[in-house]
C-alpha cells in the first residue's frame, strides 16, 4: 500500500470544460459540413416532384438564386470545417484553438448574416410565384411579409449563437488565465 499523499503534491485537476465544448464543436461542424454539403448537392439537381404549377413556379423562382446559395453553402460548408478543426484543437488544449475559434466565430457572424438575407429575398421571391400561379388570396402579402421577417431574425439569431458564446466565453477571465499555459 501506497502512502498517503498530501493534496499540495498533487497535480491540479484539469477543468473539463475544453473536452465538452471541443466535441460540441466537433459534432456541430461535422453536422454543418455535412448540411451544406447535401444543400450544395440537392440545389444541382432538379427534381420534379409534381407538374403542380405552384411547385413550378417555386422551382423557378429558386433558380434564380442558385448560384448564390451555392456559393454561400460551400462558404458555410468550409466554416463548418473551421469549426471541426478549431474543436478538436480545443480538446487537445492548443492554443491555436483560440485563434481559429475567435476568427471562425466572427466569420461565421457575418456569413450567417449574408445566408439569411439571400435566404430571405428567395423565400419572398418563391413565395410570390407560388401565390401568383394559385391566385392565392386567403394569404395576404403583409403576412407573407411578416412571415419572411420572423424567419429572417430567426435564421440571424440561430446562426449567431454559438459564435457569440465562443467569444464570450474565451473572453471571461477565468477561462483566459486558464488557456494561457496552453501551447
Amino acid at each position: 500500500m501506497s502512502p498517503p499523499v498530501s493534496p499540495a503534491a498533487m497535480p491540479p485537476a484539469q477543468s473539463a470544460w475544453p473536452r465538452v465544448l471541443g466535441i460540441l464543436c466537433v459534432v456541430i461542424g461535422v453536422l454543418g459540413f455535412l448540411n451544406y454539403a447535401i444543400s450544395v448537392v440537392f440545389s444541382m439537381i432538379n427534381f420534379q416532384i409534381t407538374d403542380d404549377p405552384a411547385y413550378e413556379a417555386m422551382l423557378e423562382a429558386s433558380e434564380k438564386h442558385g448560384w448564390i446559395l451555392q456559393a454561400t453553402s460551400i462558404g458555410l460548408m468550409l466554416l463548418s470545417m473551421g469549426l471541426l478543426v478549431g474543436g478538436v484543437q480545443l480538446i487537445r488544449r492548443r492554443a491555436a484553438s483560440l485563434r481559429i475559434l475567435a476568427v471562425w466565430s466572427m466569420l461565421k457572424i457575418i456569413a450567417g448574416f449574408a445566408f439569411a438575407t439571400i435566404n430571405y429575398f428567395t423565400q419572398r421571391e418563391m413565395t410570390a410565384a407560388v401565390l401568383a400561379s394559385t391566385q392565392a388570396t386567403a394569404i395576404s402579402d403583409d403576412l407573407v411579409g411578416l412571415m419572411a421577417i420572423v424567419v429572417y431574425v430567426s435564421s440571424v439569431l440561430w446562426m449567431a449563437a454559438l459564435p457569440v458564446f465562443l467569444l464570450v466565453w474565451f473572453r471571461r477571465s477565468a477561462i483566459s488565465d486558464e488557456t494561457k499555459g496552453w501551447t
